[in-house]
């Protein structure tokens, strides 16, 4: 039988693409159905439907490990030299690896990038008989799909699926970049978009390309994550996962203690401090403070989940939990994620808590704050501040910031769930467009109400859920994004939180578990 190949030039966790694959190609092997995937994945060893591993060194694939697997297909990864720099769509940190955002990238880098994962894709579409390629993202990795399939002289049908943030971060910001999505565009077999946005999106950018076809495949929900559980066997699950992975590599007090001297003197060095920890680790010693929250504390709870990005709308949501506390004091808040916005959102908590927000408006961009829809909401909360009785009531919730708002770190799927499964409100107020939004499907399932911003792949889903369940209201669920932002997430929370809805909360989890399986995903994706 002929295999498919999978291709991700990244890992297997932490975000949504890297999820949407680990996803797709283990349900492509219960399936019965043989993989080769190629990514950069550090520990291929902690995923069970991977039977063997090879790592390319030197003109050769040399096999670091083989196994059984419990799968009816199997799946072979395989990793290419790169020599060692990784070109990415927004700057993150990554083990042994110099990253350069592709819009950064020289055109040299990015021709060497292309050729180290091309003689990988040459590899194995040689010794392989290999039916589809799956290419996910616009950039760069269909460009060197298409450059190894060619090398190859296979006859292997490609297939593009594109997630978002090639298009926000690569395409719009490089007239190179986009023209070499353009021609590997212009010469697939198939483009996946996992929303009609993104699809429109696609077609917008490119307008003068006549599309060979372009079907809307959404991403899904592993329908086991949120199978209820006993509180003692989930804080079982929840205490085994910490005592295995908190290592004392991530965050903590350290750079706690750092950034407190930092705001004292007005310091802004957070390149020293972001180094100075592991990023996709656990914050330290948060365990103990996590699970008081989840079982131990009668306050609502109110969950962000997703990567520590500006663009994420993580300045305006931490700008708006004073204004929650100080009209409900009891409700907690925590931020499961990771990313490079970590440092400046504690240096900004701080501000917050000692009422010193002039700061944040004297040096915004040394702290994150560069895109114009926050500088606008920055702008009205500042203006709304200038009354010293809102002041003084603003104050009464920063105070309570320290003791009511958690961070986490990174923490697996299985675990970032069961925290979801527990909130009454969760809050994902995105600035750019989301090319789907898999948390906001998630959030359902959890029944956990979900409160995004209006726009994009977040509106499509809502607008589906009130199509399809009878008499559901989402205009609760919806943040205008506009510069009142702040008081709006605020005030809608509130709301949400005053509200117990279950048959609502019952409703939207029937509709993202029975629309969003990922076995019918996989099937529509196999059957291009």
């Amino acid at each position: 039988m002929s295999k498919v190949l999978m291709v991700h030039g990244y890992l297997l966790s932490g975000t949504g693409s890297n999820l949407y694959v680990r996803n797709i190609v283990k349900k492509m092997c219960e399936l019965g159905q043989d993989v080769i995937l190629v990514c950069q994945e550090f520990d291929p060893e902690n995923y069970d439907f991977i039977a063997r591993c090879y790592r390319a060194k030197d003109g050769e694939h040399q096999l670091i490990f083989e196994r059984e697997t419990p799968y009816l297909g199997t799946c072979d990864i395989y990793i290419p030299d790169i020599n060692n720099e990784l070109l990415v769509y927004v700057w993150d940190r990554y083990r042994d690896l110099h990253v350069v955002e592709m819009k950064n990238a020289t055109h040299e880098q990015i021709q060497s990038y292309l050729e180290g994962n091309a003689q990988t894709i040459n590899y194995i579409c040689s010794k392989y008989d290999i039916s589809h390629a799956y290419s996910n993202h616009l950039v760069l990795q269909p460009q060197y799909v298409a450059r190894g399939i060619a090398e190859a002289g296979s006859q292997t049908k490609q297939i593009i699926i594109g997630h978002g943030s090639d298009l926000n971060y690569a395409i719009s910001q490089s007239d190179y970049i986009k023209e070499l999505a353009r021609k590997t565009l212009a010469s697939c077999d198939q483009i996946v978009a996992v929303s009609h946005h993104s699809k429109q999106l696609v077609q917008d950018t490119f307008p003068d390309l006549c599309f060979k076809s372009c079907e809307v495949i959404s991403v899904g929900l592993d329908e086991q994550l949120f199978v209820d559980m006993t509180e003692a066997d989930e804080r079982s699950l929840i205490e085994g996962y910490f005592a295995q992975h908190d290592k004392g590599l991530g965050f903590s007090s350290k750079q706690a203690c750092i950034i407190e001297e930092m705001v004292a003197d007005e310091n802004f060095n957070f390149e020293a401090v972001q180094a100075s920890y592991e990023p996709k680790d656990i914050e330290v010693g948060c365990i103990d403070s996590l699970l008081k929250t989840l079982y131990e504390q009668d306050g609502d709870l109110v969950v962000y989940l997703g990567k520590y990005l500006e663009q994420k709308g993580l300045i305006p949501l931490l700008l708006s939990i004073p204004l929650v506390l100080a009209d409900n004091p009891q409700a907690q808040f925590v931020m499961v994620g990771f990313g490079a916005l970590r440092a400046q959102l504690q240096y900004l908590s701080l501000l917050i808590q000692d009422d010193k927000l002039e700061t944040l408006v004297q040096h915004g961009s040394k702290l994150g704050l560069t895109l114009e829809a926050d500088k606008q909401a920055v702008t009205a909360l500042m203006s709304y501040l200038s009354d010293p009785a809102r002041r003084s009531h603003y104050r009464r919730g920063s105070q309570l910031l320290s003791s009511q708002l958690l961070f986490t770190g990174y923490l697996d799927q299985k675990i970032a769930l069961r925290v979801l499964k527990q909130a009454q409100v969760s809050i994902f107020p995105s600035i750019l467009p989301e090319a789907f939004g898999m948390v906001i499907i998630e959030a359902m399932a959890a029944q956990s109400r979900p409160l995004v911003t209006d726009h994009s792949g977040f509106a499509e889903v809502l607008n589906l859920a009130q199509d399809c369940i009878p008499g559901l209201d989402t205009d609760g669920y919806r943040l205008p994004l506009d510069d009142q932002l702040i008081f709006s997430i605020a005030e809608k929370t509130q709301a949400l939180l005053a509200q117990r809805d279950s048959a609502a909360c019952t409703a939207m989890s029937e509709f993202a578990l029975q629309r969003y399986g990922w076995e019918g995903i996989t099937k529509s994706l196999l059957d291009l």
